[in-house]
């Protein structure tokens, strides 16, 4: 039995009646636990309102007959209209405090408007639940009410469940959510893997296809093996000249006459170059396409390029093409003295240099 129940029996006036609005009802039914933790009476809405009795008559009569009325005050109690009557109720019987009839407890940063200005209130806000029950009894004895030992918080109560301190009802809330949100985040993710996954299938499968076309294609008899040492076409007659080897099949289209800024005085005037130009076909699937290029003139003198040509670096180029493409190519070297009357070009595969393609006596003219 607790003490209002003994109190309420034995007509006796309760210590305290507990005024508040419904979305502060966590921090009154604490309020309230702690006051009669400390052997005080206390009258609340939630516990002493039975069914079928009168809410106005009970409020009025917990009021009336209570020592002292609490105020749970928040921005939310003061646009109560039954809060604040209640509040006015309790204040009108004590206006100078003498009797510290009315207790304002503030349990968020809010103001205290009108007649709660010219009462102290307590913050039970912004510290921990034992700071907020040492104020609460601190402030219903009327003075300091520091323990000489700090006092033991209850857990197990006989009477019912300890109702938990509000912030630790809302910490309980924020950690609920956090687990929503990461088992949300966990199957978004795996939905996302599923759909990539069945998205990118039959792209492997195209993949894989194309690979055994390559093998089949290296494999296939009407590609012919090339043996070791050069491919070696001689241009000798008019173009285009063609060689074919290594999975490409190149071919020079043209030879002309040109100019190119000198390297690397590049702001000298241009200076005569040779324009060699052509195209590159890839004919097999698994082939390379890392090649160098080499010219040499009738001499047997290696030809330089100037910087900024194409390709850059001079004697190396990137072709990508393909299978099936044609990708056409221009290859720029500085004419001579004497002058360059006919070339030798020498391409070579990185991957298999000794197997180089020669297209010697190209004219030039």
């Amino acid at each position: 039995m607790t003490h209002s129940d003994t109190a309420e029996r034995a007509g006796a006036s309760p210590d305290f009646f507990i005024s508040y609005t419904g979305a502060d009802e966590d921090w009154a039914e604490w309020v309230a636990w702690v006051l009669e933790e400390a052997n005080y009476s206390v009258v609340i809405q939630k516990w002493d309102f039975q069914p079928g009795n009168n809410f106005i008559q009970k409020m009025d009569e917990g009021l009336q007959q209570a020592a002292r009325t609490v105020v749970i005050l928040s921005a939310r109690y003061m646009k109560s209209s039954f809060a604040t009557a209640e509040m006015r109720t309790a204040w009108q019987r004590d206006p100078l405090g003498r009797r510290r009839g009315l207790l304002v407890f503030r349990v968020e940063d809010c103001r205290r408007p009108g007649l709660l200005s010219t009462v102290i209130s307590v913050d039970l806000f912004g510290v921990s639940k034992e700071e907020s029950q040492r104020r609460i009894i601190a402030a219903a004895l009327g003075e300091r009410g520091k323990p000489p030992a700090q006092p033991r918080f209850p857990v197990v109560i006989a009477a019912g469940p300890r109702p938990l301190f509000p912030p630790e009802r809302r910490v309980q809330a924020r950690r609920a959510a956090r687990q929503i949100w990461s088992a949300a985040v966990a199957i978004v993710t795996v939905a996302i893997l599923v759909v990539v996954v069945v998205n990118a299938a039959p792209a492997v499968r195209r993949g894989i296809d194309h690979a055994r076309a390559g093998l089949r294609s290296s494999a296939s008899p009407t590609v012919a093996t090339p043996t070791p040492g050069p491919t070696i076409v001689n241009a000798d007659g008019p173009g285009p000249w063609t060689v074919q080897a290594i999975g490409y099949t190149y071919e020079v289209t043209g030879v002309s006459r040109t100019t190119a800024a000198p390297f690397p005085r590049w702001w000298d005037p241009p200076v005569p170059a040779i324009s060699v130009r052509g195209t590159v076909l890839r004919a097999e699937a698994n082939s390379h396409t890392s090649m160098g290029w080499e010219l040499r003139d009738q001499n047997g003198h290696k030809l330089t390029a100037p910087t900024g040509t194409s390709p850059d670096p001079p004697g190396e180029w990137e072709n990508t093409p393909t299978l099936g493409q044609t990708v056409r190519f221009e290859l720029v070297v500085y004419d001579t003295s004497p002058a360059v009357t006919s070339l030798t070009l020498t391409i070579t595969d990185f991957h298999r240099s000794d197997y180089p393609l020669v297209i010697s006596n190209i004219p030039v003219a």
